[in-house]
C-alpha cells in the first residue's frame, strides 16, 4: 500500500493562510484509501475516493484516484522440470512491479500449452500443481495483469525396469501352442 502527503491550508477571507488551525481529514471508503490526522493517505484498493478536509466548520473535498500497482514481470519456479507420466511438480508464481517487489494480494492464473502432455490445477494464488500425462514437452504459462511467465515441463515415459515371462518354463508338443505371457514392470 502506497502513501500520500496531503496538505490543507485554512485562509481567510481574502485568501491569507491562516497558521496553527486545527484540520480534520476524512475519507469517503475507508476500504479504498484511508486517511491519518496528519494527512496521510494510505491506499488500499484499486478505486476513488473523496477525501475531506475540514476545519472550524468549513471544509474542502478533493477525488483521489487510488491505482492498482502496475506489473512488471511474472516469473515461475521452477523453470524447467523433468518429470516421468504421473509424476507431478508444483509450480510457484512471483508478480513483481516495476522496482522487482513483489506485489501483495497478486493472483496468477496457470494453463498449459498442451493439457495431453500435462495438466495444470492452481493449488493458491500463486502456486500450481502440474501432472505429467504423456511423454513429450509442454510450456506452462502463468499470467497475472497482461503480464506472462512460463515453465517448461519435460515428461518422460516410465523406464522398464524388468520383464518376467509366465509361465517361468514351458514345454510344448509339436503342433500344439502354449499361452506365454509377458509382464512389463518399472523401476
Amino acid at each position: 500500500s502506497e502513501k500520500t502527503q496531503l496538505v490543507a491550508t485554512p485562509e481567510d477571507s481574502v485568501g491569507n493562510p491562516l497558521n496553527g488551525r486545527v484540520i480534520t481529514w476524512g475519507s469517503s471508503d475507508t476500504t479504498t484509501a484511508s486517511i491519518n490526522p496528519n494527512g496521510i493517505v494510505t491506499g488500499k484498493k484499486a478505486g476513488s475516493v473523496t477525501i475531506t478536509a475540514l476545519c472550524e466548520g468549513i471544509s474542502a473535498t478533493t477525488t483521489l484516484t487510488v491505482q492498482a500497482v502496475p506489473i512488471n514481470a511474472v516469473a515461475i519456479s521452477p523453470q524447467s522440470s523433468n518429470l516421468l507420466i504421473g509424476q507431478t511438480v508444483t509450480l510457484t508464481a512471483v508478480v513483481t512491479d516495476n522496482t522487482g517487489n513483489p506485489i501483495p494480494g497478486a493472483t496468477v492464473t496457470f494453463s498449459s500449452s498442451a493439457t495431453g502432455i500435462a495438466t495444470v490445477t492452481a493449488t493458491g494464488p500463486l502456486t500450481a500443481t502440474v501432472t505429467a500425462v504423456s511423454a513429450g514437452t509442454v510450456q506452462i504459462t502463468g499470467t497475472s495483469g497482461g503480464k506472462t511467465g512460463s515453465a517448461t515441463i519435460n515428461v518422460g515415459q516410465v523406464p522398464v525396469g524388468s520383464v518376467t515371462i509366465a509361465p517361468s518354463a514351458a514345454s510344448v508338443t509339436l503342433g500344439s501352442t502354449v499361452q506365454l505371457t509377458a509382464t512389463v514392470k518399472d523401476l
